[in-house]
């Protein structure tokens, strides 16, 4: 196989022992090897619209680097449970900080898709939160603790924040919980009424 220069940009083919300015379908010219290779080493994608390898993939039509086959795809893989990153522009496993996993898009969000709630601990959107969390409808965030300002309570029947406990309860302000076990004025807490 020939070696081909890189000004210009030059391939070689090993088949026609040639050198080349475009790989032909289905190969993809590699720039470290200046070379036409079925595969793109990593850590360089094919993308089927140049029939290059490259570092990032492109964004018109936008598409994401799956380091799973090195090739810029449109969605990240169900089966491999990924997610495609817009920061890192590749399909990942684990979203980035400040980030979470939305089932419905397959992407890195910032915030959850409506009836879904982000989980600090495993950076996804769940339909529910962990046990003992409750689900801030607000912002749709999983939180040990519902907001003090104003004021909400955690519901341990629902698992949500609310501003005012259902019927048949009320709110503890020093535990910002619901209480529903015998309600009387003797379990509230000093000057606080039932």
């Amino acid at each position: 196989m020939p070696t081909c220069s890189s000004i210009p940009a030059l391939f070689s083919y090993s088949s026609g022992n040639l050198c080349l300015t475009n790989c032909p379908n289905g190969l993809f010219a590699d720039n470290s090897t200046r070379s036409c290779s079925a595969t793109c080493p990593t850590p360089t994608y094919a993308d089927n619209s140049t029939y290059r390898c490259v570092s990032i993939c492109p964004t018109k039509p936008w598409m994401f680097g799956e380091n799973l086959t090195n090739t810029c795809v449109y969605g990240c893989s169900v089966s491999f449970d990924r997610y495609a990153d817009n920061t890192s522009r590749t399909c990942v496993i684990n979203c980035p900080t400040g980030t979470f996993a939305d089932p419905v898009s397959r992407t890195c969000k910032d915030t959850c898709p409506s009836g879904y709630f982000a989980v600090n601990s495993t950076k996804r959107c769940e339909l529910n939160c962990p046990p003992g969390s409750f689900a801030d409808l607000l912002t749709r965030i999983c939180v040990a603790v519902c907001p003090i300002d104003p004021i909400y309570y955690g519901d341990e029947v629902s698992w949500t924040c609310m501003i005012s406990c259902p019927t048949n309860s009320f709110g503890n302000p020093l535990t910002q919980r619901c209480v529903y076990d015998a309600v009387t004025v003797s379990t509230c807490p000093t000057d606080y009424y039932s």
